[in-house]
């Protein structure tokens, strides 16, 4: 059997038995290669495809909860009509009267990640609106956390568990 839809309602495509809303299962043998786009394309477990050749049009995959109030989004995109894509995710927060959906994270292209960013020109680059713009904390017992602080004065490396500051720039 190609697809089946259980008593309980969850579709199997490639089994007979679904253990979840929608399952997939095969038996693709081609090897994972990233530079091999048109190999990759034929042989993909789940494909979500937008074909139109229009400047910035995209493809997603949506996850709605709380009888579709909440949603939150992968992004799959591309720049203008060239071939440059991006990868963003989307979370919903509320404001206090509703939910308002906003990009929180960008793989761009060229593997660049921007947090609080569309247009990382780093590796890695974190933006925000509040003082501390990265924390780190080791996990264990009596783990600190540490955090990059910046304002209109300085950059400070602070404890941020005990307040101490390391050293300011």
């Amino acid at each position: 059997s190609k697809m089946m839809i259980d008593q309980d309602g969850n579709l199997g495509i490639g089994t007979t038995t679904p253990s979840s809303i929608v399952s997939t299962s095969g038996s693709n043998t081609v090897v994972y290669d990233a530079s091999s786009v048109n190999g990759q394309d034929s042989t993909s477990t789940i494909k979500i495809a937008n074909r139109s050749t229009n400047a910035n049009t995209f493809a997603s995959i949506d996850f709605n909860t709380n009888n579709n109030r909440v949603t939150n989004r992968i992004v799959s995109s591309h720049a203008g009509t060239v071939h440059t894509g991006f990868l963003a995710f989307v979370t919903e927060s509320y404001d206090g009267t509703s939910g308002v959906p906003s990009e929180k994270m960008r793989i761009t292209g060229t593997g660049n990640v921007g947090i609080g960013t569309d247009d990382p020109g780093y590796t890695l680059e974190i933006a925000g609106p509040s003082t501390t713009s990265f924390a780190y904390q080791r996990t264990g017992v009596s783990a600190n956390k540490w955090g990059f602080h910046s304002d209109n004065d300085a950059t400070y490396w602070q404890n941020l568990t005990s307040g101490n500051l390391l050293f300011t720039l």
